[in-house]
């Protein structure tokens, strides 16, 4: 089973967020904190961010991309489907899962990918730096693709990688 079997909505550009118990104002992205229409003109363009704010947001839409998944496709207790889980976010495997994607990337995701892993950061002591770096770019181009609203895309290379063991 690949990722085809998520909604394809898994990633709404609108998160609905009921405001107290009983509220009838729905939060978008575009709404500031009263319900109003703020002015979109004031967000920074993802193509302008750093590699590592990408990093940062792909990081967390790849863990939820990877729990949405696996509670989907596979069953047993939590502590199973974390530990499943870890076996894919961790660094490693995330550089793995940048050599299965690498050929199939367009020349763009490619200088994000570069961006990402070219980033001054601070491996952490249970991981070497080449495979630091290799993961900290494929989460920057995972933060990309969802930042800029290209989810099909997304979904396409994450099928890529989630697959049945």
């Amino acid at each position: 089973m690949t990722i085809s079997t998520i909604d394809r909505n898994l990633f709404p550009y609108i998160w609905r967020i009921p405001v107290g118990k009983r509220a009838g104002v729905v939060y978008d992205w575009y709404m500031d904190e009263k319900g109003t229409v703020a002015d979109t003109g004031n967000g920074q363009d993802p193509a302008q961010m750093s590699g590592l704010t990408l990093a940062f947001v792909g990081d967390g839409v790849w863990h939820a991309l990877v729990r949405a998944w696996l509670a989907r496709t596979r069953t047993g207790t939590v502590r199973v489907l974390h530990r499943e889980a870890v076996g894919y976010v961790r660094a490693g495997a995330q550089a793995q899962a940048l050599s299965m994607i690498q050929d199939t990337l367009t020349e763009e995701e490619a200088d994000i990918l570069r961006r990402g892993r070219n980033a001054q950061g601070n491996a952490p002591k249970n991981v070497d730096v080449q495979t630091y770096r290799l993961a900290t770019g494929f989460e920057a181009l995972v933060g990309y693709l969802y930042l800029t609203g290209r989810e099909e895309r997304l979904m396409e290379l994450a099928g890529l990688v989630l697959t049945e063991k």
